[in-house]
């Protein structure tokens, strides 16, 4: 699988026959032969998951298809499949997963060409420290972990996590709690609102270290990586 950075949570994913689009904002698509299926993924609705940019897109890719979490608003189309938390979308060579989100809309677990694929959108364990409450703390991590064990037992070839800077010392609780509890053999960090540097510090902290081998680290839109 080819895998492109776009910005902030977007990637694309290239396989033989499909180039999967996560979360597209801002930034320049690679090239893409047209005679490829495009599947485009919108987790939830937030200005820097969606771009309403990417409808304008089938001018560019003949063999489009839209996968768009139900908190986005649009007018039924054949090319867009909207989907909710805990739903099943299948065709004849992919299958696609949700879970919910402890922020707005989905996270996907995709399969497609064998490939499994997970994207977390906005999905992570957001605890601001002084800034929450205890009940604030208390309901939002049972929640994200109520999401996790969603996760029990699945296993991942590629998978997309928040890894947020603003969350301060708890940066990378939600990015542990991942990887410690679900088998994926490369893990991308995103939401580092251009801050890359957060993707070595995780690598770097004693408390995270472990995890290291599996993470791949980037430092720029359309850097492109291969696993």
């Amino acid at each position: 699988m080819k895998v492109t950075y776009l910005g902030h949570s977007g990637f694309a994913v290239e396989l033989e026959n499909y180039v999967l689009i996560f979360d597209y904002w801002k930034g320049e698509l690679p090239e893409i032969d047209p005679e490829k299926r495009v599947l485009v993924f919108v987790s939830h609705a937030h200005h820097d998951h969606f771009n309403p940019e990417i409808l304008k897109w089938p001018a560019r890719f003949p063999k489009i298809h839209y996968i768009l979490s139900n908190d986005i608003k649009i007018e039924p189309h054949p090319a867009v499949t909207v989907i909710g938390p805990d739903m099943t979308l299948r065709g004849p060579d992919l299958e696609v997963r949700t879970i919910g989100s402890t922020d707005a809309g989905v996270a996907f677990l995709a399969e497609v060409e064998g490939k499994k694929i997970f994207h977390a959108g906005d999905l992570n364990w957001w605890t601001w420290g002084d800034q929450d409450t205890m009940e604030e703390y208390l309901e939002m991590t049972a929640n994200f972990l109520a999401e996790m064990n969603k996760l029990e037992g699945k296993y991942f070839d590629l998978a997309f996590v928040v890894l947020d800077p603003r969350l301060d010392d708890r940066y990378g609780w939600g990015m542990e709690c991942f990887l410690k509890n679900v088998d994926c053999d490369h893990v991308v960090p995103m939401h580092l609102w251009e801050k890359y540097e957060t993707i070595g510090r995780f690598l770097t902290d004693p408390a995270y270290e472990q995890y290291a081998p599996r993470v791949i680290s980037y430092g720029a839109p359309g850097e492109s990586f291969t696993v």
